[in-house]
């Protein structure tokens, strides 16, 4: 098993900790490399820049995506270490040493971690003793080296602590959280609006077509890939999407919002799907909101 100790700013770290996030886009600004340190459920930690040379907490890594900031922002929101995409925004730019007039909406590469965890004030881990100044993003450990079994028993010793359920060596990999779930759902859509066939990212929204808190579980097939407007309008019942994979507009939209609203227009349209059948919208899903959201 390998660790990766990847260094974080304090005041983004403080964000996650205060708004417990348990998901993380652990981002780097530059969208030109790839990370492929670890592999799914291996474990990454969070080390503060200097002068806080210590370990602070860490996550289970997942996957990592390339993707332009606002869709990174509509996945994770405030997991992102940031309380609005244009802060996050700022701090791109910051590294970047650049502004908008270069790139509006700059591709990032999104480190994705799961069941995240932060460590108690007096526990923090002291830096590795090979761990030098000159390292800027993070360094990969092996626990069949001395340096990285010391580490990783340390890290043990605090998630024994905290009883964390991931940790243990297993073949079962953690739980995908909430945005990467909705990542999954950008890019079975090829970040195109499924309805108007929208590419701009800024304005692209995930849909769960049957949401968590009503029984719906974070696979793609719960997922529609919408305009902002759209996504709205299907989440409050003015639009759904049939078992024949068509647009239904309600009786409402001409009542509440006129008979010549643009919105009557898309009925009846056939909406765009994943090029793998299995990613499709699950009709158990979506009778669900045909029959429990939809205003008919």
């Amino acid at each position: 098993m390998k660790l990766y100790v990847g260094i974080i700013d304090f005041d983004l770290f403080q964000t996650l900790k205060q708004a417990k996030c348990s998901e993380v886009n652990f981002w780097r600004p530059s969208g030109n490399t790839n990370f492929k340190a670890l592999s799914r459920g291996e474990l990454f930690l969070f080390k503060l820049h200097s002068p806080y040379n210590c370990i602070v907490g860490g996550g289970f890594f997942q996957a990592f995506k390339l993707l332009p900031t606002s869709l990174a922002w509509e996945a994770f929101g405030i997991a992102n270490g940031a309380d609005s995409c244009a802060a996050m925004l700022e701090r791109i730019y910051k590294y970047r040493k650049t502004d908008s007039s270069a790139k509006p909406d700059p591709e990032i590469g999104c480190v994705i971690l799961s069941s995240v965890f932060y460590f108690d004030a007096g526990d923090e881990i002291p830096v590795p003793e090979d761990w030098s100044s000159k390292i800027v993003q993070g360094k990969l450990y092996s626990r069949t080296e001395p340096i990285g079994a010391a580490l990783y028993e340390q890290a043990q010793t605090r998630l024994n602590k905290q009883e964390c359920r991931y940790y243990q060596d297993t073949l079962l990999a953690p739980e995908i959280g909430f945005g990467h779930f909705k990542l999954l759902v950008i890019e079975a859509y090829n970040r195109k609006c499924a309805i108007s066939g929208e590419q701009a990212a800024p304005v692209l929204r995930v849909a769960q077509i049957r949401p968590s808190r009503f029984g719906g579980l974070k696979d793609i097939s719960n997922g529609l890939l919408l305009r902002s407007d759209y996504c709205t309008l299907f989440e409050r019942g003015y639009i759904t999407v049939t078992l024949d994979y068509k647009v239904a507009v309600s009786k409402r939209v001409a009542e509440d919002f006129g008979e010549n609203s643009e919105y009557n227009k898309i009925a009846g349209g056939q909406i765009a799907l994943p090029e793998n059948k299995e990613k499709w919208p699950s009709h158990a899903y979506l009778e669900w909101h045909n029959k429990r959201v939809f205003l008919g």
